[in-house]
């Protein structure tokens, strides 16, 4: 932020309004885990959250319909080359289409889920270890946070979730300090949890 407010012009710009996409405030987020069930979300926590990947389904469907006519089409006319051209295009595109498209989809609805609907807790960081994946080229982090189990209050729940880049370092800081967080549950899951004090807020 403070660097897109240092560069002017076009690119200045173009920076600041990509950032913007991505701003959450602390009065957002407060305001947010405020609402009654199904919350709003706002557009900065659906876009660190949930992501800025939906044009993947359509992609996906486009690969599945373009894969089942060229297949058809080239079995049809007898144009193919040969034969596992026409099964490549009828079974490996519609495959990476559907799987694109199925992934994107079910990533979306879990995590629409759990921000419209997820019951908040306080729960508390037990450990931040770094995966052997990157995402965009930032490297994976699971984080373990414990919380109270609704069925046995003495008893304690332990779930996963992942954290890149400055949510790494803010997971860091919670287990460091042991400073409780704050997470939403998949009320469909109790395992899927978003812990929002890892979100990156912008003030």
């Amino acid at each position: 932020v403070a660097t897109a407010n240092r560069m002017s012009g076009l690119a200045g710009a173009m920076f600041a309004r990509q950032l913007q996409k991505y701003s959450v405030t602390h009065s957002e987020l407060d305001d947010f885990l405020g609402q009654k069930t199904p919350r709003k979300i706002p557009a900065g926590i659906s876009q660190q959250v949930i992501g800025d990947n939906f044009m993947l389904i359509p992609v996906g469907l486009l690969f599945v319909v373009a894969g089942l006519a060229v297949g058809v089409g080239t079995a049809l006319t007898g144009t193919a080359p040969n034969l596992f051209f026409t099964l490549g295009f009828l079974l490996l595109m519609p495959l990476i289409g559907g799987i694109m498209a199925g992934a994107t989809g079910w990533h979306r609805v879990r995590k629409s889920r759990v921000l419209q609907e997820g019951e908040l807790f306080s729960g508390t960081i037990t450990d931040v270890s770094q995966s052997n994946l990157s995402v965009n080229q930032q490297v994976q982090h699971m984080v373990r946070i414990s919380f109270p189990n609704n069925a046995e209050e003495s008893a304690k729940r332990n779930v996963s979730c992942a954290a890149y880049s400055l949510g790494a370092d803010q997971a860091q800081q919670f287990y460091q300090s042991q400073q409780p967080v704050r997470l939403l549950v998949d009320p469909k899951d109790q395992d899927h949890i978003v812990c929002v004090d890892l979100i990156a807020l912008f003030d």
